[in-house]
């Protein structure tokens, strides 16, 4: 069985469909999956075997409709036996209105769009189903096994790892001492950041209290840089900044490697849950509940404010803070993640002893 899967954006997104399709491969290894997305975001699946992602520059090549044609032109959908959408966007329905005398089975995820809003609306009490399950409908209306498997699912490059040991060396942290633990203070909307006052408060806590353990900062972009270097002068040696020395998926190796990682509600989020990564999240605007939390990681890991009427505010965080204070962050106390990331990898220390017994 042939398909073709479809999902364009976001980051995030992009990542937790690859948990879906890692798990489909492996309870069902004689299906062969097509997979067209952006062009950026094709590097995620390398090395995936039966799986071959098509990448599309979707923003200039394909963009318009002349452009969607000529991207249906390009496929061929004719060589499937069913096509998913699992992006539910204008794009893709426009694929699949030219498509329409091809006679191949079109399936589509559903989005809970009726269940978000009465989600914001009544303050985010009941959980919302994870994109994965989402994800995992149309594949069970073809009678596929889909079940979420155990990370980690991806394998690097001997080229990928030797950078990532070359870029470790050359930071004089090649061997580990104490816990390696990753610091992602980014995310793509701002009522989704802690922010950095607070980070430098938490890189102060970890040079008096635990200057055994390695602080790995992660972003993307000069100006995330340029704050992550600011951060590197509260601990020189302590602190490795990550964000523009490696490459994605050397980044995502390193991942790999960490004990533990804070991350924000954030695509760097799902890159350390895939990896199988502990992580400490901490939750501002939006909330784990709305069907993004990170896979297979512990509830209580994620840190928000409880008490906040106005919180949930939006499913994605692109809506201004109403208050104006984004107290829903600003109330996250310094100490209040110090002590849970210390916890978390507390255990991990066990598991690794009792590895070594």
């Amino acid at each position: 069985m042939r398909l073709l899967l479809i999902r364009f954006s976001a980051f995030g997104d992009v990542i937790l469909l690859l948990s879906v399709i890692a798990s489909l491969k492996r309870q069902n290894p004689q299906i062969q999956i097509d997979l067209l997305t952006r062009s950026k975001f094709a590097q995620l699946y390398e090395g995936m075997e039966g799986i071959n992602v098509i990448g599309v520059d979707i923003d200039k090549e394909y963009n318009g409709l002349s452009g969607i044609w000529k991207l249906y032109r390009k496929i061929g959908f004719n060589n499937y036996d069913y096509i998913i959408d699992a992006h539910e966007h204008l794009r893709t329905k426009l694929l699949r209105s030219f498509s329409i005398f091809d006679n191949k089975p079109w399936l589509s995820i559903k989005k809970p769009r009726r269940l978000r809003k009465s989600f914001i609306k009544k303050g985010g009490n009941e959980d919302l189903p994870h994109m994965t399950e989402i994800y995992f409908a149309p594949f069970k209306k073809i009678g596929l096994s889909c079940e979420l498997v155990q990370p980690p699912y991806v394998r690097f490059s001997n080229t990928e790892e030797a950078n990532v040991k070359k870029f470790l060396y050359e930071q004089g942290v090649e061997r580990k001492n104490g816990n390696w633990v990753g610091l992602a203070p980014f995310a793509f909307h701002p009522t989704k950041e802690w922010g950095m006052e607070k980070v430098s408060h938490l890189i102060k806590l970890y040079k008096e209290l635990q200057p055994e353990t390695m602080l790995f900062l992660f972003g993307g972009g000069q100006s995330e840089i340029d704050k992550l270097k600011r951060l590197k002068t509260l601990a020189p040696t302590q602190i490795v900044v990550v964000a523009g020395h490696l490459k994605l998926r050397e980044e995502w190796a390193l991942i790999h490697r960490l004990d533990g990682m804070l991350c924000m509600d954030s695509a760097n989020m799902h890159l350390a849950a895939t990896a199988g990564v502990p992580i400490v999240s901490i939750w501002g605007a939006t909330s784990p509940k709305a069907g993004f939390s990170p896979i297979f990681q512990d509830p209580s890991h994620a840190i928000q404010t409880e008490d906040l009427q106005c919180k949930p505010c939006s499913i994605y965080g692109n809506k201004p803070c109403m208050r104006g204070d984004m107290a829903c962050m600003e109330r996250v106390t310094t100490k209040q993640v110090y002590v849970k990331i210390s916890q978390l990898t507390q255990r991990e220390d066990t598991k690794s002893s009792d590895t070594r017994n």
